[in-house]
């Protein structure tokens, strides 16, 4: 069991990003929270989890591998008879072209790199190629966790119909990307910061899976914290919430349903 014992007696907020979103355009609403909260005096950072779940997590050889092995078990297993064309193209380009598929996993991070560098990202034959590396391995790890399709800043998944589904999809290892990556990232961040409470910006419905995800992954590993969610996309949901109010219980302990600053402050000092 995670440990929630709180090293002092001060409150302390961590607001989390979850995933998907672009790590080209960093989201600059959590910063302008957090240096509120900071003005006013009270301890709050901030962790960008979908930049750890790409990075630290899903664009790394070992999982990559592992994933590899994951769509070479359900192709034998027949998992993939409805996949649409392009599915089913990748999974005979694995076949077909394994060596050049084990080149690319290997030197992931050097992809990554020759990104970030000025030499790699502003010499167009580089940049193009490396991106294309970037993509097929997030159509790779689409494949290992089908039919969940995700890019950088995109998700989908035809299973996830409505708030039940939504929850099967949150408990379910086999399509949710996202757990692992809360077994390990996630849960280091809060044994490390011992938050008192947790929010989550959902901007996007690209980030509900995930936000929703983590929203029930904290609730049922750390009952000691208090989960809110908050964010764009969950003011557009308010009268859907409002009208399975059962809901709730699964995944947080409050939503925000306003926007700006002062909700969070409120709900802090509550």
């Amino acid at each position: 069991m995670p440990k929630t014992t709180k090293t002092n007696n001060s409150f302390k907020t961590l607001l989390i990003f979850p995933p998907v979103w672009t790590p080209v355009t960093p989201y600059l609403a959590l910063p302008l929270l957090v240096a509120y909260l900071l003005e006013k005096g009270l301890p709050a950072k901030q962790y960008d989890a979908s930049l750890d779940f790409f990075l630290k997590y899903l664009l790394t050889p070992t999982t990559l591998f592992d994933l590899l092995e994951v769509v070479e078990k359900r192709d034998r297993a027949g998992d993939y008879s409805g996949a649409n064309q392009d599915e089913k193209s990748l999974i005979e380009d694995l076949k077909a072209n394994q060596n050049s598929w084990t080149q690319k996993i290997s030197r992931i991070g050097s992809t990554i790199e020759s990104m970030r560098s000025e030499s790699g990202f502003y010499e167009p034959e580089t940049c193009i190629r490396d991106q294309a590396d970037l993509y097929d391995m997030l159509s790779l790890a689409s494949l290992a966790y089908y039919p969940t399709a995700f890019t950088f800043n995109t998700f989908s998944n035809p299973a996830i119909e409505d708030f039940d589904s939504m929850i099967r999809f949150c408990d379910d290892k086999r399509t949710n990307p996202f757990i692992k990556s809360f077994e390990t990232q996630l849960t280091a961040k809060l044994d490390q910061e011992q938050p008192s409470l947790v929010g989550i910006s959902i901007s996007t419905s690209h980030q509900l899976a995930g936000g929703l995800a983590m929203a029930r992954f904290i609730k049922n590993r750390y009952p000691s914290i208090h989960v809110t969610l908050g964010g764009r996309h969950i003011l557009r949901l308010r009268e859907s919430f409002m009208k399975r109010p059962s809901f709730f219980p699964g995944f947080c302990h409050s939503m925000i349903m306003d926007n700006g600053e002062k909700p969070l402050l409120k709900l802090i000092n509550q």
